[in-house]
């Protein structure tokens, strides 16, 4: 304990340079229900095997001690108390728009990395459960895909 504070110390040694983290609470924060949200990545930056690695660092040290509610359109319930999913993609929109306005042009080699708002309505987007039983489905799943509708399931070009 310091200062009043319970300081939770995890060592991350799976890391390449031994990351310590440090979560100092208090007893308020002990005895009432909390939920804690820790997001590690991979190293931040040091693979430099490939490109996508690389990238992959700096965009993390971009978004590190980001914190974006989930919640920034309301509550997603409606008048009855019911999951409401409308109001869940405004929350989850409203997270993207704040994910991108804060992340957006950041510094990566003597770059920056901009990020584009992506589909949410496209047709491709609605067959990608197809693609993954092309990509990865079992011979059967492949099978039933192939006789539902020949036309889409091709083995070659």
């Amino acid at each position: 304990m310091v200062n009043g504070k319970i300081m939770i110390h995890m060592i991350l040694s799976h890391f390449p340079h031994s990351l310590g983290i440090v979560i100092p609470l208090d007893r308020e924060s002990i005895g009432s229900p909390k939920k804690v949200t820790l997001v590690t990545t991979r190293s931040s930056g040091d693979s430099f095997l490939n490109q996508v690695e690389l990238q992959n660092g700096c965009l993390s040290r971009g978004h590190s001690n980001l914190f974006i509610q989930s919640t920034l359109s309301g509550e997603p319930y409606d008048e009855d108390g019911q999951f409401s999913k409308i109001k869940h993609c405004a929350n989850m929109e409203a997270a993207i728009k704040k994910y991108i306005e804060r992340v957006d042009d950041t510094p990566c080699m003597r770059t920056t990395i901009k990020l584009h708002r992506g589909a949410t309505d496209h047709p491709l987007l609605n067959r990608r459960s197809q693609l993954l039983v092309f990509l990865k489905g079992s011979a059967k799943e492949k099978a039933e895909m192939k006789q539902q509708d020949p036309s889409e399931y091709r083995t070659s070009v």
